[in-house]
Parts: structure tokens; C-alpha cells; sequence
């Protein structure tokens, strides 16, 4: 079932390939920004920004660039991300992150998933600060994360912990609205349990600390 809907919405963002918002050129010197919806050997077909849909013929195009100055990265987003995370267990997990991109380069986020470790249920709360390498359509970036892993199930026995983790990641926008991410990382966590009743001696107070490598896939929605 979360194959089939990770599928469906991999269609739904490249459905929207090449409806970038670019900057036409005529012959005659004139430019037009919109939306390239549709192109063929004989005609342009371009909406733009108020809604107009303008059609060229195609020997009256000079070039289509993209829009000089315009910044895919600013403004809100959320980020839908399946990640694979590999150490002492292997487990697959669904992270999401709603921010938003500050300027050209930085952007925060903060993120939430339900993870289970040795049959135990935590909920990771975090921060998220990310660096984009250029201004481009498709472009590495750099994240960080910091959070704790709050439990949800044996509350008394099992305490809050402790995270951190770093990755390197790639954005591609295939829309003005629409975006894949794919990256891989490492993630660094400290779990606090106390001891159960058949432990000894009960004050004692129990740190596991835990080191995975995490390789994820997902969908940016602007």
C-alpha cells in the first residue's frame, strides 16, 4: 500500500515536467514569461501568470530561458520523505517536514515521523536547517537536523532521547510547485530507558546510543 501511494505520487509530480516558469524571447525582441504548456515542431503554447494562454508559431521564437533572477527555492514548503534507515536494525519510516525557504540558499523546516526500536514506538520531533549548493532548478543540499525522540508506548519505562544527523541531498523541480528529493546520511540517536522490574539495581538509568545510515527518496510540495 505505501509503494503503491509513493508511485502515484511520483506520477503526480512528474506530471508537471516542463511547466517550469520560463522566459521566452521572439525575434522581434519581445519577451514573455509563463509557463511553457505545450511544444511541437510547429507552435509554443505559453500560459501565463494572469491566467492568458499565448500561442507562437515556432519560427517567431528566438529562445526559452529560464526566468533571470527568479529564486526556485524561496518560500513555504512540504516535504513528503520515505527514508530506509540501516544499523543495528533496518526499518523503513515516513517523514514529514513543513518549512520554509528563507532566501536563495537557506531554509528550515521542522519534521516528524513514528519510529520503532527494539518494539518499542518514539516519536521524532526535530529542526531542520538546510543550505542549497546554487539557485538552479536542480541543485545539492546540504540539511541538518536536531531533535529529540520523544516515547509514545511503556511511558515510565521508556524516556526521551536525544538526536542528531546530517545529509547530503539533490532537489529536482519538475514544476513552479512540484520537486523529488533524494539524499543519504547519517543519524546519530541517544535513547534513555530506566530499568525494568526485573532489572537490578532499579536506580539505575540505562543510555543506549545508536548510529544509523539513512538513504531517502521524496516529494517537495511549494
Amino acid at each position: 500500500m505505501k509503494i503503491n501511494i509513493l508511485i502515484l505520487l511520483l506520477a503526480a509530480s512528474f506530471s508537471g515536467f516542463g511547466q517550469l516558469t520560463r522566459t521566452t524571447v521572439l525575434k522581434n525582441g519581445s519577451e514573455i514569461k509563463g509557463k511553457v504548456i505545450h511544444s511541437d515542431s510547429v507552435k509554443v503554447k505559453i500560459k501565463t501568470k494572469d491566467g492568458s494562454n499565448l500561442v507562437y508559431k515556432r519560427n517567431e521564437i528566438d529562445t526559452i530561458k529560464p526566468v533571470s533572477g527568479y529564486n526556485p527555492h524561496k518560500g513555504p514548503f512540504l516535504n513528503i520523505e520515505p527514508l530506509i534507515s540501516t544499523g543495528e536494525q533496518t526499518n523503513a519510516y515516513l517523514h514529514l517536514k513543513a518549512g520554509v525557504n528563507i532566501n536563495r540558499k537557506w531554509g528550515a523546516a521542522i519534521g516528524a515521523s513514528v519510529e520503532n526500536y527494539a518494539n518499542h514506538s518514539r516519536l521524532p520531533l526535530y529542526l531542520e536547517l538546510k543550505y542549497h549548493i546554487f539557485n538552479h532548478y536542480i541543485t545539492p543540499y546540504i540539511a541538518i537536523q536536531s531533535g529529540y525522540m520523544f516515547p509514545i508506548n511503556d511511558l515510565e519505562q521508556q524516556k526521551e532521547g536525544f538526536m542528531l544527523g546530517g545529509s547530503l541531498n539533490m532537489v529536482c523541480y519538475t514544476s513552479d510547485h512540484f520537486g523529488i528529493t533524494i539524499g543519504g546520511g547519517y543519524r546519530f540517536n541517544r535513547l534513555v530507558r530506566s530499568p525494568s522490574i526485573w532489572e537490578l539495581p532499579q536506580d539505575d538509568i540505562y543510555i543506549h546510543h545508536i548510529n544509523r545510515i539513512e538513504l531517502k527518496i521524496g516529494l517537495i510540495f511549494k
